[in-house]
């Protein structure tokens, strides 16, 4: 499967009881199917500005925002792939930016701001376009730190006849704010 370093979602969140999810996920594998991945916990290292004006901006819901993350598929290790990501939204489409890098480039990523020359895992090629945004939103916003580590348990579901369309279940929700020069579990 070739990782994307850009993608554009319309995406609609519901919270579920236990019950309705068992019975939803059940009645969806009639047409669905759960990918490859099967179950996997994903991790997400958010970064925002001494007095939170990221997520203060999000929670009022306005026309465009935007969050920078750190993506993690499970704890990462030294050599383990992880993205940079800048999550945007517009008018309720959500637009992804990315790029990829072993989890010890971001380490260096981190302490110097350096990017590497090119990505160790996959051969994936580095948007010289998504660094620039990446810089202009740290520039933008001095205080960018992390600030709360989100990780979950997701399993996805894709469309026989539309690859592109996916429903996914995030459960075990769990967050920590301490410790978070690096990610270095999923506890919460």
């Amino acid at each position: 499967m070739k990782l994307k370093n850009v993608f554009q979602r319309k995406e609609t969140k519901y919270v579920l009881s236990q019950e309705d999810f068992h019975k939803f996920f059940h009645d969806l594998q009639k047409e669905m199917s759960v990918d490859e991945y099967g179950q996997h916990t994903i991790l997400s290292l958010y970064f925002d500005t001494e007095d939170f004006r990221l997520i203060k901006k999000s929670l009022d819901k306005p026309v465009y925002k935007e969050k920078f993350r750190i993506r993690a598929y499970g704890v990462p290790g030294e050599n383990s792939l992880i993205f940079l990501e800048i999550k945007k939204k517009v008018n309720g489409i959500v637009y992804k930016r990315r790029i990829p890098m072993s989890y010890n480039e971001y380490l260096n990523w981190l302490e110097r701001g350096e990017f590497p020359e090119e990505a160790e895992e996959n051969n994936l090629p580095i948007s010289r376009q998504i660094e620039s945004e990446i810089t202009w939103l740290f520039k933008k916003n001095r205080t960018l730190a992390p600030k709360v580590l989100i990780a979950y348990d997701r399993v996805s579901l894709f469309d026989h006849e539309d690859g592109e369309f996916r429903v996914t279940f995030d459960q075990n929700i769990r967050y920590q704010n301490d410790q978070l020069g690096v990610i270095e579990n999923d506890e919460g």
